[in-house]
């Protein structure tokens, strides 16, 4: 059966068909050829049972098949030889049936005529089918309204003959149906499969893809929430800034292999620690870092200030955490990094050309933040005026000096982070922070110089003096 499956395959089909069309033109001519061999077979039996209008109905039939298969071999017309197959399969058995005398004496073999919408069902769908199902019903209606004329003027077959064609019919019929329900269920076992095989390698490809976005972006655009198209928006960010102090000169004393692995263990434990925030990772540069908050998604302006200052306090404390790293691994060269924050409108969107796009930012603030890190020194995270008055209440900031930045007109006025205010409060005693609303003392005494020591100790002296007094 597969042999002939697979030459039928090769002789009926074009080239540019799709395995699904091959397979489809396939079965139709294979079920043709089992319907053909049936017709011969019925009508040599019919012939031999002294059934002449039978068999003249069966062979006349069975050739007009033969013919219509031969012709789709030939010419490989699917549309008309599939029509013609389901015509011819729809009236025989009804033209066998009356030439028999109706339903009992021809063993009910007008169930031979379900073939034609079952068919239709398979190679054309449902809808389609539907014409076929209503023309096999008016021909069952019509031999049950004459059923009694065919028995009463039709020779009258022994009791043996119908249960002959009883047998024959139905166990026919349904091995058939059988076999045309079990290449359905093959086919659709085999569909799933493909499906499955294709969920799987696009699930892969995605995520492979998603390793190229920041994950709010890969799933805004698998959500459908965001277009991929060229289109951009105004929105209020707060936007990050990073890099290495003196990156470029590491560069010369380490092999490439070593620099590789420390340069992927610094950005991925920073990037772990972006999208433990929330921010959305714009690119990395080498050894800098452009992440922003605001967009695809935003915890409101003054959230995502704050969310983004916390991220950068975690990631100058984690750098402690990977120097000793480095260093047991042979990097002596103690590494630090330094940072840039500000806030305000910014042009967001998808930038580039039709065929290659970038979801990034741009803009005079997206400068200013660049800027910001830039004038910073070693383990300094600098901000603007703008992100200050946004997390002041929750971060404790250094007034510094202001900053002349290229297209605004005035200074832009900076401050430095120092830490949180809980973080600093619930420390041990090597800090010491307390404020209230006439006085803010901060020490840190494990970072305090000899030198400032003295000096510490007459201003605080003073200081007293001045309480006491």
């Amino acid at each position: 059966m597969k042999v002939l499956l697979n030459y039928l395959e090769k002789n009926v089909t074009l080239e540019n068909d799709s395995k699904h069309e091959k397979a489809i033109k396939a079965s139709l001519a294979l079920i043709s050829t089992l319907i053909f061999s049936a017709g011969i077979l019925w009508s040599l039996m019919y012939l031999y049972l002294g059934y002449e209008k039978a068999y003249y109905t069966a062979i006349i039939s069975t050739l007009f098949i033969g013919v219509n298969l031969f012709t789709f071999l030939k010419f490989k017309k699917f549309g008309m030889f599939l029509n013609l197959q389901l015509f011819f399969i729809l009236m025989l058995p009804c033209c066998l049936q009356w030439s028999l005398g109706g339903f009992s004496k021809s063993g009910v073999v007008i169930i031979w005529a379900f073939l034609a919408p079952l068919g239709a069902v398979i190679f054309r769908g449902l809808k389609r089918s539907l014409p076929w199902l209503l023309a096999f019903g008016v021909l069952l209606l019509f031999s049950s309204i004459m059923n009694n004329y065919f028995e009463n003027n039709i020779m009258q077959p022994v009791m043996t003959h119908e249960l002959l064609f009883f047998t024959m019919n139905i166990g026919v019929v349904l091995i058939i149906f059988f076999l045309v329900l079990a290449y359905f269920f093959n086919q659709l076992d085999k569909a799933s499969l493909s499906l499955a095989e294709k969920k799987n390698q696009l699930e892969s490809l995605a995520g492979k893809l998603a390793k190229y976005l920041s994950p709010q972006v890969y799933a805004s655009i698998f959500t459908g929430k965001q277009n991929v198209n060229i289109e951009t928006y105004r929105r209020k960010l707060t936007v990050f800034f990073s890099d290495i102090v003196g990156f470029t000169d590491i560069t010369d004393n380490l092999e490439s292999e070593s620099l590789t692995e420390l340069l992927n263990d610094y950005l991925n434990e920073m990037a772990q620690i972006s999208l433990k925030y929330g921010g959305t990772i714009d690119k990395f540069m080498g050894d800098a870092i452009m992440i922003f908050f605001g967009d695809p998604e935003t915890r409101g302006i003054e959230e995502d200030a704050y969310a983004c200052v916390s991220m950068a306090i975690e990631m100058r404390e984690k750098m402690k955490h990977l120097r000793v790293k480095w260093n047991a691994n042979g990097i002596s060269e103690p590494l630090h990094i330094r940072m840039g924050i500000n806030s305000g409108y910014c042009t967001v969107g998808n930038f580039g050309s039709d065929d290659r796009i970038d979801y990034t930012i741009v803009g005079g603030q997206v400068n200013l933040a660049s800027r910001l890190e830039s004038h910073a020194v070693s383990d300094q995270i600098l901000i603007s005026d703008e992100t200050y008055l946004l997390i002041k209440d929750k971060i404790r900031c250094e007034r510094m000096d202001t900053l002349q930045v290229k297209g605004i007109n005035k200074p832009v006025q900076t401050y430095q982070i120092l830490d949180k205010y809980l973080d600093v409060e619930n420390t041990n005693a090597d800090i010491l922070h307390q404020r209230g609303p006439g006085y803010l003392i901060s020490l840190d005494f494990d970072n305090i110089t000899d030198d400032e020591k003295s000096s510490l100790r007459t201003i605080l002296n003073k200081a007293l003096h001045n309480i006491s007094s």
